[in-house]
């Protein structure tokens, strides 16, 4: 075979082959050759705006957006190019848009152009008539300018998932994301001392072990206590002996044995007695001796007081332990620490700005983060005080967490409900798209979508304000917009300036 004759062929190929994927990257762009054509046909003068001439005068309409809102900016000239005076031309323009709104611009002179006095507001796609009068002469200009726009017929809607609806008010519940941590309430975190000296005799629970409130935790021996609870019999011994003296003083003062004076000395003695022994109990009750306990030793016979039983003071899961059998202890150090986390707090940080929308009694969402799990609450408090160096205030929030899992010590998300409100124009967040630098919705008329910008306000997630850009009553896709945009993309439509 001839090698050059190969050779050709392949270069052919190749070039074919070229020349095709560059049509496809084009298109792919949204620059069809249509497109491109249609743009290279459009004349343009040395400012690179669009060139309009009638027999008499000639435009060359610009719509000038570097560093201020877009305004029209016209140079006028004659027909041949000669530069005419934007003072000897009287100029107004009318913007037809989609759906029939027409903006009516005027024009005033400056410096070497005639600048429209009104912002040109996007999108810039608009059927646009220009009235020009010039030596008592009027001229009428027209062109049509075309962006973010696409035609997609009724029936090819359903097959692409396009739906259509009409805008209208909506009811917005928005909300405020705040960052949260969840601790321990103060109460529910108790460290258990004993209530005085002496040695750790018996430690009868251990790290991460529940116990319930009054459960006996540990045995501490004292000498203290064997001190008390002697103090406390003895105390007992003379109750009782002054007890039998004054009674025999009362049945000799009847008999007129005794002198009354007798009779008075024993009541005081009594008196004395009882309240020493009144005294040595509330000691034993406050070094956390059983009431029971305290009966038994004052009996005769009775067990001595020896080593003070340490009761669990809340329930809970041991959380620390501080000490070890057969260390000596006191009302110094902890013997260990309980923790209830049946109920949590969460702190919420807010911020000043936010402290009129976060009140107490608030609906809330709490979301662990780096979890699933979820719950929901109430502001139960804010704090009156907002810290000097984070500026925020403190609000709180109480969950119930009976299978344990919020953990202190996590970071949440918390998304306070705001009041409702209602709005005149609202959307479903999907309707919204991105087109060039704007956020816009697609709205419809006849079989022609276009991208308009909009203005967003308040939004819950779900649906969101629309403050400026789409009117009441106007049609706009409302589910699948991504379609609509891709078409517009693919049409091509030019950013015409």
């Amino acid at each position: 075979m001839n090698s050059k004759w190969t050779n050709g062929a392949i270069g052919l190929f190749v070039g074919v082959a070229l020349t095709l994927s560059w049509q496809a990257i084009r298109s792919a762009d949204g620059s069809s050759a249509e497109a491109e054509h249609e743009e290279e046909a459009v004349p343009r003068g040395p400012h690179g705006g669009r060139l309009l001439t009638t027999g008499s005068l000639r435009l060359e309409v610009t719509i000038y957006e570097s560093g201020v809102p877009p305004q029209f900016r016209v140079f006028p000239s004659s027909p041949t190019g000669e530069a005419i005076a934007p003072g000897d031309v009287t100029l107004s323009a009318a913007l037809t848009r989609l759906g029939g709104q027409v903006d009516r611009i005027t024009f005033v002179p400056e410096s070497d152009f005639l600048r429209g006095t009104s912002t040109v507001e996007e999108p810039h796609s608009f059927d646009v008539t220009l009235i020009a009068t010039y030596r008592g002469k009027s001229e009428t200009f027209t062109y049509q300018q075309v962006e973010g726009r696409t035609e997609i017929a009724d029936a090819v809607l359903a097959s692409s998932g396009i739906e259509v609806g009409t805008a209208g008010p909506g009811e917005i519940v928005p909300t405020l994301e705040l960052p949260g941590e969840v601790i321990v309430p103060p109460s529910k975190h108790v460290e258990v001392t004993p209530r005085l000296s002496g040695v750790l005799s018996d430690l009868r629970v251990q790290l991460g072990q529940t116990v319930r409130a009054g459960d006996v935790i540990a045995l501490v021996t004292s000498r203290e206590l064997a001190d008390a609870g002697t103090s406390y019999v003895a105390a007992t011994r003379r109750a009782e002996f002054a007890l039998v003296t004054r009674d025999r003083e009362e049945d000799l003062y009847k008999r007129r044995i005794t002198a009354e004076q007798d009779l008075r000395l024993a009541r005081q003695a009594l008196d004395v007695a009882l309240s020493d022994q009144r005294l040595a109990r509330q000691q034993l009750l406050a070094l956390g001796v059983d009431a029971s306990a305290i009966d038994a030793t004052a009996l005769p016979n009775g067990p001595a007081l020896s080593a003070l039983m340490v009761r669990a003071p809340v329930s809970g899961t041991i959380t620390e332990q501080s000490a070890a059998e057969g260390e000596v202890v006191g009302v110094d150090r902890p013997l260990l620490t309980i923790t209830d986390t049946s109920e949590v707090w969460v702190n919420v940080q807010v911020h000043a700005r936010d402290l009129t929308l976060v009140r107490p009694g608030r609906t809330v969402v709490v979301q662990a983060v780096g979890t699933t799990f979820k719950a929901s609450g109430r502001i139960a408090h804010l704090s009156p005080v907002v810290g000097d160096d984070t500026r925020t205030a403190t609000a709180r929030v109480v969950l119930a967490n009976p299978n344990g899992q919020w953990h202190p010590g996590l970071f949440a998300t918390v998304t306070v409900t705001l009041p409702a409100s209602k709005v005149p124009v609202a959307v479903p967040v999907e309707a919204l798209q991105t087109f060039r630098d704007w956020t816009v919705v697609f709205v419809r008329y006849g079989t022609t979508f276009e991208a308009r910008p909009v203005t967003l306000g308040r939004t819950d997630g779900t649906r969101v304000e629309i403050v400026s850009g789409l009117r009441a009553g106007e049609r706009y896709a409302v589910k699948n917009a991504f379609a609509v945009k891709a078409d517009v993309l693919k049409s091509g439509a030019s950013h015409d300036h």
